[in-house]
């Protein structure tokens, strides 16, 4: 396996407020993609290729992902997340953090660093600060920030980004940090059913509301998953807090992932912990295409 590229830490559009402000990007929410979500695993214009443990009480989940530009249409998302996620099926809270590219809400082709909330089974929630819940706190890092250098396919050129969702002890409020920076929280009284997460996970998305005849975009390189970091979209040093509130990765057995994948679009393939530069890890990607059909 591949393991040693030259990595590097993804550059963001610099941003400095003075102190005791806080940057607050002038986006306009897209309501129309916003009746799919990007986990529902029943959504007939979603696939998530990831890897989730279920069941434990957890609080909290962390990983670094590798950060690529794909190509994506109007009315289309293409990205990669960690999860947190409670609740049953009649009655789901979660959060997402990480980055994609979606043209309807940037107006533009960039990736860009993301997160996006929901509560009461998706009635509530939003991405980034596009309605009241995250509470900013940094003052150079934001969610919906452009990502300016991005990995490029078969180089050694790999540009990843440190993801932490994380819930602190004494409030039960929900910490996002980005580049080993606090950039906010999730008050936990905005969800229904968070004070412990059920389920966590980490991979790749993508989402197409643009219609059947348009093909669903690539995920992540655009290429399938392979044992090679070169080529592959991963995230690695996947690790999540456990009901002791202690850091651990998750074993081989415990984890799942989607059954429901079109092989001929995406794949994805969780490997433990294979080395100690990598810790656990896993793969995800494909070029996408008519994955219906």
């Amino acid at each position: 396996m591949k393991t040693s590229p030259v990595k590097s830490i993804s550059a963001f559009e610099k941003v400095k407020c003075p102190k005791g402000y806080v940057p607050i990007p002038r986006n306009t929410q897209d309501k129309s993609l916003l009746n799919y979500h990007i986990l529902d695993a029943n959504n007939p214009v979603t696939y998530n290729a990831g890897a989730y443990v279920q069941g434990n009480f957890s609080y909290g989940a962390s990983g670094t992902a590798c950060v690529y530009n794909p190509k994506v249409s109007k009315a289309q998302i293409s990205g990669s997340a960690l999860h947190v996620r409670g609740g049953l099926e009649n009655n789901i809270s979660q959060i997402l953090l990480g980055w994609h590219v979606y043209p309807d809400l940037y107006h533009d082709d960039k990736s860009h660093i993301f997160a996006l909330w929901n509560s009461n089974n998706f009635k509530t929630g939003c991405y980034n600060t596009m309605c009241p819940g995250f509470i900013q706190t940094d003052n150079s890092l934001y969610l919906g920030q452009p990502i300016q250098n991005t990995s490029i396919y078969g180089t050694e050129i790999i540009m990843e980004t440190l993801l932490s969702i994380s819930q602190d002890v004494k409030t039960n409020n929900w910490w996002v940090t980005v580049q080993n920076k606090a950039l906010g929280y999730f008050p936990t009284e905005i969800f229904s059913n968070l004070r412990e997460a059920t389920q966590v996970g980490w991979g790749g998305f993508v989402l197409s509301g643009a219609g059947e005849d348009i093909p669903f975009p690539p995920m992540g390189s655009g290429h399938f998953e392979e044992l090679n970091l070169l080529h592959s979209s991963y995230i690695t040093h996947i690790q999540y807090l456990n009901a002791t509130r202690t850091n651990g990765c998750p074993m081989y057995k415990l984890v799942n992932t989607p059954k429901n994948l079109p092989t001929k679009c995406y794949d994805v393939e969780y490997y433990g912990e294979r080395s100690e530069a990598l810790g656990c890890f896993v793969l995800f990607g494909g070029p996408g295409g008519k994955c219906n059909s």
